[in-house]
């Protein structure tokens, strides 16, 4: 469907390798072997049940680096090819980073390139577009249209060889013999176009210089993310 976004037995499955790409420069080597090396000192020294966000945090304490109020959030969404904790902090007052852990495994360290930290907070928005322009926007399970809530059967269960024998059908036609969940795609049911499924761009700072964070203290999320994505903080029960 999309190089990000696809359709997995009728469901929407978003690449979480992606959806972290969107908003990070490169990865800060350097940061990333520290907080390594740290963390598994911390299981030897007698601490086995902190997991890996909670050893980041204890890190950036120790080095004076300025977490982000609002972080960790924590996605498990069920449309993720994987969770993903994310930590926010600040070098030297003014370095950004985002320290990201996917199914608990050892953090990266990555130069957060976000123009506002509520674009973490959004792990459940795709966009889809056919080739004529119709749009639809999916959002935490709900479809969306012109900002209105739509049945989402719309266009999840629209299939053009659908139209065509319903148009064509007889008393003798079996209506329900196409399997939408095992056909991987999405029709457009105003033009019977095929969709593609994208996430949505984010505003990003520039890639700084290599080998060094985005430049740039982390800002709060606008009142534009909180009402556009509805996110809050979603920390690890």
């Amino acid at each position: 469907m999309g190089e990000h976004v696809s359709i997995d037995h009728g469901h929407i499955r978003i690449d979480t390798a992606c959806w972290v790409a969107r908003r990070v420069g490169d990865e800060h080597a350097g940061l990333t072997d520290a907080l390594g090396h740290w963390g598994r000192a911390q299981l030897l020294d007698g601490y086995p049940g902190r997991d890996w966000m909670t050893r980041a945090e204890l890190w950036c304490m120790a080095r004076e680096y300025a977490v982000c109020e609002g972080f960790p959030t924590y996605h498990d969404r069920p449309w993720l090819s994987a969770d993903v904790s994310i930590l926010l902090a600040v070098v030297d007052n003014r370095h950004a980073i985002a320290i990201v852990s996917v199914d608990g495994d050892a953090p990266t360290v990555y130069a957060d390139l976000t123009t506002d930290v509520g674009y973490w907070y959004d792990a459940g928005t795709v966009q889809i577009v056919c080739p004529n322009e119709h749009r639809w926007t999916w959002r935490d399970g709900e479809l969306l249209t012109d900002d209105e809530a739509v049945d989402p059967a719309t266009v999840f269960d629209h299939h053009p060889k659908r139209r065509h024998d319903q148009e064509h059908a007889d008393s003798d036609t079996d209506l329900d013999d196409i399997d939408l969940d095992a056909d991987g795609r999405i029709f457009c049911p105003r033009c019977d176009e095929l969709c593609d499924l994208r996430l949505p761009e984010v505003p990003r700072f520039p890639q700084p210089r290599q080998g060094r964070p985005a430049a740039r203290p982390p800002r709060p999320p606008t009142d534009r993310t909180r009402k556009m994505y509805r996110g809050e903080p979603r920390h690890r029960p």
